[in-house]
């Protein structure tokens, strides 16, 4: 049924790309003590994408940063190389729920600059849209439902609520609000070309999914 295809089809879609960040977070936490390059690597990263702007300039400047200083970890080892993707894709996503949900033009510049670290460090790709399905649901499109049993709050958090230090879910516009910024740098890469992880195609498949789908209160936000 169509029911069916809305909750088991995009679940079976995101569970390689979850499992793919356990993976990576259990590499990064077996081997750390932490990681001695760990701090200087997180600061690199925090700065450089902060730093991306819309001149062209500034985004080869940063491709090329990223290109030298992921190429620098994988040499160093297997563990500080998954320790930069998986750091790199957080402050993406991050970026997303702040700088783009304020600021839509952003999502272009950081696209372009993700977009082309994809294309030379593939093993990003994976770990990048992992992030987007886990924090953003919409982005596979998928819309979770309330299960039997569940808490309100559980469900809410399942649709990418967050819940801050007081245990308080945050407000619906602050939910959109992260929502579209997620959606804004999402729908950016679709349009990078030739080297985006996520193509055009597929971009257009998102869009037909969605509108073959019951809409939701977030559904106008999304598109």
């Amino acid at each position: 049924s169509s029911s069916a295809g809305v909750d088991t089809v995009p679940n079976s879609c995101r569970a390689p790309y979850l499992e793919r960040i356990k993976l990576v977070k259990r590499l990064v936490e077996l081997t750390s003590d932490k990681g001695p390059n760990d701090r200087n690597y997180h600061r690199t990263i925090n700065m450089a994408i902060n730093q991306i702007s819309a001149s062209h300039e500034q985004v080869c400047a940063k491709i090329d940063q990223f290109t030298q200083l992921f190429n620098h970890a994988k040499q160093t080892s297997e563990r500080d190389y998954h320790f930069c993707l998986n750091t790199f894709a957080c402050k993406v996503i991050d970026q997303g729920e702040t700088q783009a949900s304020s600021h839509r033009d952003s999502a272009y510049p950081i696209a372009r600059v993700v977009a082309s670290v994809c294309y030379a460090f593939p093993d990003l790709v994976e770990i990048l849209l992992g992030h987007f399905h886990q924090v953003c649901p919409y982005t596979l499109p998928f819309y979770p439902r309330k299960k039997p049993g569940m808490s309100t709050e559980a469900f809410f958090v399942s649709m990418g609520y967050q819940v801050n230090s007081q245990g308080e879910l945050e407000s619906e516009d602050e939910f959109l609000a992260r929502m579209s910024g997620m959606m804004s740098i999402f729908a950016a890469l679709c349009q990078c070309f030739p080297d985006n992880p996520y193509t055009l195609e597929q971009g257009w498949s998102w869009i037909a999914r969605v509108l073959n789908m019951k809409p939701r209160r977030i559904t106008s936000t999304i598109l």
